[in-house]
């Protein structure tokens, strides 16, 4: 069987996201690369060993957050409009990203957030209706995480100690309102301090207008979201230091090294089914919820192309990063294009497996 080494990784990984592109993440989200030296980092080895982690900011700690969004923005913002089917749009989630960026394969003390509270509160703003929407947002959730529990299986990762935690839970909703009151002030001054043409900077003043109306900071959907990047978020006020492992393009994290010992683990996330997106929640999603939105973004894949102009602009290869299990899987994307045996011009051996990927981890 052929070694799988770091050099193989990295020339896997830089067919389909340039190494100029990682130095720039490296460089705006202050994250150190790893290069060969993985004995360091064995915890968050999984990630490491497929090349999926665009840096870290700082040691990896014992105790480690991580949890889904929810909500892609793509369907936040479709929300906003009227005449929308609300429970068609809560059907189908997850995304496939939301369930991959979980990095439950990390060892330690893994501690899911689940934003029970923030969602739901979110949907009935959104939609104007003055209900609740805790079970909904709750079922989301419990999807989400059946999903990634057969992708654990998958991968045949066993052994993880897994916490999952809802933010609507008293004790974890009475720390986020510790959090939010304690560091609320001073995060609002950090994204203010960014240049005025900033999308931090617009955020920023986006909820002065909500405290001057009258929400407390407490009650600020992202001001609650950022207070879970704080070490014991979950209750726990004896742990103080704890690795974020999740999406690199979050970027609270930098603000709560400073105010805390929190390290980031940025991970690399998958691009949209178009391939022009940097993240699935901004661009075109591929679907877990229904075996409809399954089957169909299993066809949209269908339609991917040899990629005569860059072998490895593929969507395809893309998720084949994360789908792998077996040396034989990253054969198949170093393969593309050149070995005739394995490669038909036509992407049929990578979304063979890929296709079994998606349906296993789907529970169809």
């Amino acid at each position: 069987m052929t070694q799988l080494t770091f050099d193989r990784l990295e020339n896997v990984l830089d067919k389909i996201y340039s190494n100029s592109y990682r130095v720039f993440l490296r460089e705006k989200f202050q994250l150190k690369e790893i290069g060969l030296d993985w004995a360091d980092h064995d915890d968050v080895i999984f990630y490491l060993q497929r090349n999926l982690v665009a840096g870290i900011n700082g040691p990896t700690y014992e105790h480690k957050t991580t949890g889904p969004c929810l909500l892609p923005t793509v369907d936040i913002n479709l929300l906003k409009s009227k005449n929308i089917d609300v429970q068609a749009i809560l059907d189908r989630q997850p995304t496939i990203q939301n369930v991959l960026l979980v990095a439950t394969a990390s060892k330690g003390q893994v501690h899911v957030c689940l934003e029970t509270k923030e969602f739901s509160t979110l949907l009935a703003d959104l939609t104007g209706e003055n209900q609740e929407f805790l079970d909904e947002t709750i079922e989301i959730a419990r999807r989400t995480m059946e999903i990634n529990k057969r992708l654990l299986n998958w991968w045949g990762i066993r052994d993880r100690n897994i916490h999952l935690h809802f933010t609507h839970e008293p004790r974890v909703d009475e720390t986020i309102q510790i959090n939010c009151r304690r560091y609320g002030e001073l995060y609002l001054r950090y994204l203010e301090s960014y240049p005025q043409k900033s999308n931090n900077f617009r955020l920023g003043q986006r909820m002065r207008k909500l405290i001057a109306r009258g929400k407390k900071l407490e009650d600020i959907y992202r001001l609650r979201i950022y207070s879970t990047y704080f070490p014991g978020w979950w209750g726990d006020e004896k742990v103080k230091e704890h690795s974020i492992v999740e999406n690199v393009f979050h970027d609270a994290q930098l603000f709560t090294k400073k105010h805390s010992k929190s390290s980031m683990v940025g991970l690399m996330p998958p691009k949209d089914l178009n391939f022009k997106k940097n993240e699935m929640d901004v661009g075109v999603p591929l679907y877990l919820g229904t075996e409809e939105k399954i089957r169909e973004g299993i066809e949209l894949l269908k339609m991917t192309r040899f990629p005569n102009k860059n072998r490895f602009n593929c969507i395809v290869g893309n998720l084949l990063l994360y789908a792998v299990k077996n040396i034989e899987d990253f054969h198949c994307i170093e393969s593309c294009g050149r070995n005739q045996v394995t490669c038909h011009h036509d992407c049929r051996a990578c979304l063979d497996i890929l296709e079994d990927f998606i349906l296993t981890i789907s529970g169809l």
